[in-house]
């Protein structure tokens, strides 16, 4: 086997494994992006579905609130009286009704406030009232949303006789808003609140409002949203899922951007999807996460898809190698047979011109010395009539290995026919190339040829003359031949010089 074409190939195959392999990973990588984009996509779409829900709930109520003249009458009075107290029972006693509406799809929180932030009525506690909802003057979000660390924030403006005079705000709780979605899409969802929008206080207090989150130390979970039940996964197989990503998404909370990302926990694939929240009073200030867990083997399967694809691509790649491989051996041996000598595997006499009008030409350019050699065998036929052509097929085989044994790597022997052979001496002069005829003639002498033991030889040798021969090779052939007949009549097993 040719070991210099087989590395060949090992390194083309190297090559195209290496092109496979960058184009499937690329292809799988594309998309893992796609399908986590999609994740990404449909959690806000089912976030915005549900929290539109609750604000066209909460504008409803607003609506009817607003159409009431006599609610809109005692805001107005609340904010000029002086007598509050009673103005007040009465505002909560005519919103109650609207209140309870809300209660009951879990709005539990309504407050309105002057357009300065102050609290004149909370409905869920209607003695706590005189703070201010906001500390600086904020905008006043008209018909709008906002998140805020504890949930989703509705601001609706109440106008009397075309003057802003207040504004209710609803809002729901995280809490509620993930109950919500697991209802609505059957996942498990959870919340986690950037530490730099929780309050000291918040942290420090012995009720502990906030936990620090298992999936970084920037971000905190509600306390009592980590005991609701789930509906698919366990709080403890979700504490394991968050300390298997904990790492991979270090860097990708840092950018505040939506994500997904999938982890294999207990023999299950699950795909953790981060939908990233911004509050509207701090334009693009992440202010958390709504995260939501699911157990999904895509990931898995475009996974296994990639391997499957390499693995056939390295089949077809070995297979169209090996046809090619193939193909080459198979022209290979059929140069090598149209150029060598079936029975000794030497050289034969096309490619012996081919050989030797090369070296020729380079004996011309750089002056160089170069002869032939051509030899039979003496009384060939007689062993062939006496032994058989099986033994004269032997001794021919056997003669051509002798004679390889004795020339020099950079000389060339061919089968010229039958029983003549033709040596191509390169780099060699008279002198030399008649050593290494008698060389030749002496081996093949002393050889004990089995059945028929003694065999003989008669050379001729000829080395190329320019004013002789030209630039003609078949001239110098024919003087080696010259001389190895006369080799022959003057008694065989010698070796001849053509004349000069």
């Amino acid at each position: 086997m040719n070991i210099k074409k087989v590395s060949i190939f090992v390194l083309i195959y190297i090559f195209l494994n290496s092109l496979l392999i960058f184009y499937f990973q690329k292809d799988k990588n594309d998309r893992v992006k796609i399908y986590f984009k999609q994740k990404v996509d449909k959690l806000y779409s089912e976030f915005m579905a549900t929290q539109n829900s609750y604000k066209m709930l909460s504008s409803f109520v607003y609506d009817n609130i607003n159409q009431q003249r006599d609610i809109i009458e005692l805001i107005y009075k609340l904010s000029k009286s002086n007598n509050k107290e009673k103005i007040r029972k009465n505002l909560f006693k005519k919103l109650n009704i609207f209140y309870q509406l809300l209660k009951k799809y879990s709005i539990y929180y309504v407050t309105f406030y002057y357009p300065d932030g102050k609290v004149f009525l909370r409905m869920h506690k209607p003695y706590k009232y005189g703070d201010y909802i906001y500390k600086e003057n904020g905008s006043i979000f008209t018909k709008t949303f906002s998140q805020s660390t504890t949930g989703i924030i509705y601001n609706f403006p109440i106008f009397y006789n075309s003057k802003l005079i207040a504004l209710m705000q609803t809002s729901i709780s995280n809490t509620v808003l993930k109950m919500e979605l697991t209802k609505l899409f059957h996942r498990d969802y959870e919340y986690t609140i950037n530490k730099n929008f929780i309050s000291n206080s918040s942290l420090k207090s012995g009720k502990k409002l906030f936990i620090q989150s298992d999936i970084n130390s920037n971000f905190f979970y509600e306390e009592n949203s980590l005991n609701k039940n789930r509906l698919n996964i366990d709080n403890q197989t979700i504490h394991e899922i968050n300390r298997l990503i904990k790492t991979k998404i270090k860097d990708k909370l840092k950018e505040h951007r939506s994500f997904a990302i999938s982890t294999k926990y207990g023999g299950e694939w699950y795909v953790v999807t981060f939908l990233a929240l911004y509050s509207n009073f701090k334009h693009k200030s992440n202010i958390g996460y709504l995260i939501s867990y699911e157990k999904d083997s895509t990931y898995e399967i475009l996974n296994s898809n990639f391997i499957y694809n390499l693995l056939f691509g390295n089949i077809i790649i070995i297979l169209v190698l090996s046809f090619i491989y193939y193909v080459l051996h198979i022209n290979e041996k059929l140069r090598l047979i149209a150029v060598t000598d079936k029975l000794t595997g030497l050289l034969n006499r096309n490619k012996f011109y081919e050989i030797a009008n090369s070296e020729l030409e380079r004996s011309q350019r750089y002056k160089r010395p170069l002869s032939i050699i051509m030899f039979d065998i003496d009384h060939f036929k007689k062993i062939n009539d006496t032994f058989g052509h099986g033994i004269g097929d032997y001794v021919l085989k056997t003669l051509s290995k002798i004679i390889k044994n004795s020339i020099r790597k950079s000389d060339y022997l061919f089968r010229w026919g039958g029983e003549e052979f033709i040596i191509l001496a390169t780099e060699t002069n008279t002198d030399q190339a008649k050593t290494l005829a008698e060389k030749i003639r002496d081996a093949i002498e002393k050889y004990n040829f089995d059945k028929v033991h003694k065999v003989t030889i008669s050379l001729g040798v000829a080395s190329y003359n320019e004013e002789i021969d030209k630039n003609s090779i078949d001239s110098l052939i024919n003087r080696a031949d010259e001389a190895l007949y006369k080799a022959k009549e003057s008694g065989r097993n010698r070796v001849e010089i053509a004349n000069q």
